[in-house]
């Protein structure tokens, strides 16, 4: 039961540490001498009034990702530059430029250009892979959606906590059933912050039912240790078949994990 709690935290602690995305842009610069005087902008992802809290349910309703632009210092954007600088700022992404669709300027009561929101098409995206935000200056540090936002998020999830539901109930079969859906290259599933967490109950979920019957082997006097090792190898995946039926690729790969993990 201890390890099941430990599990769900470390769960929920990884998904929020994910929740604050932020990168900054150098927007622009002028060499003087001396000093150079640069002028930066932070960049996050936001809603359409630029709210930064934002909800899965809430991001799902739109085909538009709009990010806040604010400058950094005591400095304000200038209505000028609303259609040249702001506008030149785009994401790159997968080796391609996205353009912002448009940019909306959000004033504070002195009337004074104190942010920006920029919005960008949704379907130029793949949401779990990072990009950067790029000008003729340079490019910012690589940014990624929080995981809620990534296709499945949810599914993962619950199929996360499940799967470690069930091995904390020496139910190592039916946690492996469950926890199949991660043996993918899929980067939403490799890119997860609970990945690693359950590569480790999958290891364990083959690990010791191998162990078991090689237990068991061992106590029928099973001397030729050659013969013990085919024999727990040809026991377990069978084992692994009865969950699979016909699946032949994820029976391979669970005698793949046998063979790497156990032998």
């Amino acid at each position: 039961m201890k390890k099941k709690v430990a599990l769900i935290f470390i769960f929920v602690f990884c998904t929020c540490a994910l929740l604050a995305q932020e990168t900054n842009l150098l927007y622009k610069e002028k060499k003087t001498f001396p000093p150079s005087k640069e002028k930066i902008i932070s960049i996050h992802l936001c809603d359409i009034e630029g709210l930064e809290v934002l909800t899965a349910e809430e991001f799902n309703k739109t085909d538009t990702l709009y990010f806040c632009y604010q400058p950094m210092g005591t400095w304000n954007f200038k209505n000028k530059e609303l259609n040249n600088d702001l506008t030149a700022i785009h994401i790159t992404h997968n080796g391609k430029s996205i353009q912002p669709q448009s940019i909306i300027p959000k004033y504070d009561t002195n009337n004074k250009l104190y942010e920006v929101i920029a919005a960008f098409p949704r379907n130029e995206f793949e949401l779990a892979m990072p990009f950067s935000f790029s000008n003729e200056l340079g490019n910012s540090q690589p940014l990624t959606l929080p995981e809620k936002f990534w296709p499945d998020y949810e599914k993962y999830g619950q199929c996360y906590t499940r799967g470690a539901e069930l091995a904390d109930m020496q139910e190592y079969l039916e946690s492996f059933s469950v926890l199949k859906c991660f043996l993918s290259n899929k980067p939403e599933v490799e890119g997860l912050s609970f990945y690693r967490l359950v590569m480790q109950l999958l290891k364990n979920d083959v690990k010791i039912p191998v162990l078991c019957c090689k237990n068991i082997l061992t106590n029928l006097s099973f001397k030729n240790s050659q013969f013990l090792k085919m024999a727990t190898i040809l026991i377990t995946v069978m084992h692994f078949t009865l969950i699979y039926s016909a699946e032949c690729c994820v029976i391979q790969t669970a005698y793949t994990l046998l063979i790497v993990f156990i032998l």
